[in-house]
């Protein structure tokens, strides 16, 4: 069975997955990682708090496979005082 690493970083914090995990194939590791986003963001996005979750997905030779983001980024349109 294909080993999969999932390295993450949200915010400024960084991660590197040492151990990896076991998955079927490349799309069981995409849906995983779709959902560790979905959690690793949950609370801040109800929030209303910005933030960028970022995951990389390697294989067992250390090789890129996927970069998947989510993020919440508010933009404040300029006030006057009208």
């Amino acid at each position: 069975m294909p080993h999969f690493y999932f390295d993450s970083m949200v915010g400024d914090e960084a991660f590197t997955d040492d151990v990896g995990s076991e998955m079927a194939d490349e799309a069981t590791a995409q849906r995983e990682a779709e959902k560790a986003l979905g959690e690793m963001t949950a609370d801040d996005f109800a929030h209303g708090q910005p933030r960028i979750a970022q995951i990389w997905i390697r294989d067992d030779r250390g090789r890129l496979l996927l970069h998947l983001v989510s993020s919440l980024v508010v933009y404040r349109a300029p006030r006057t005082n009208d």
